[in-house]
C-alpha cells in the first residue's frame, strides 16, 4: 500500500509535493514540482524554497513556516505568486503542515498545492476587461 501511495506522490501529474525543513531548504520535491520550478533552481534538493517565489510572496512564506511552527496540527493555507515561468506569472495554492516528531516538536514541513495560474490570468483579464 505505501509503495502505491509513494508511487502515486511522486509520479501525480496534478499536485505539488514538497516537503522542507524549518529554514526553508527543500528536503523533497515530486516530479511535477521538480518540472514546473526547474528554471529556479540547479539541483532542488537543499536549496531553499523561497527560490521559486515571486518577491511578493517571500513575507507569506515566512508566515507560513512560522503559523506551522506555532500551530503544528493545523493546516496552514497560502496563496503564493511565483518567479515568471516563460514570461508569464504563475501562481500556486497550498497547504501547508508541520512534520512532529515523537515528541511533538515540528522538525519539518510537508506541503501540497496546485498551479491555479490558469484561473488568476483568466480572472486578471476578466478585471482588465471590466475596466475598459
Amino acid at each position: 500500500m505505501y509503495k502505491s501511495l509513494l508511487y502515486f506522490i511522486e509520479k501525480t501529474p496534478s499536485i505539488y509535493f514538497i516537503r522542507f525543513d524549518l529554514n526553508g531548504k527543500l528536503l523533497y520535491a515530486n516530479r511535477l514540482f521538480k518540472k514546473r520550478f526547474a528554471h529556479s533552481y540547479t539541483n532542488f534538493i537543499g536549496e531553499n524554497l523561497s527560490n521559486c517565489l515571486h518577491k511578493d510572496s517571500l513575507q507569506t512564506f515566512q508566515k507560513i513556516t512560522q503559523q506551522c511552527l506555532e500551530y503544528t496540527s493545523d493546516i496552514v493555507k497560502a496563496d503564493l505568486r511565483n518567479k515568471k515561468h516563460d514570461d508569464i506569472d504563475s501562481y500556486t495554492k497550498w497547504n501547508f503542515l508541520a512534520i512532529i516528531n515523537d515528541e511533538s516538536k515540528a522538525v519539518e514541513i510537508g506541503g501540497v498545492g496546485y498551479s491555479t495560474t490558469a484561473y488568476a490570468i483568466e480572472k486578471k483579464g476578466h478585471i482588465l476587461t471590466q475596466q475598459k
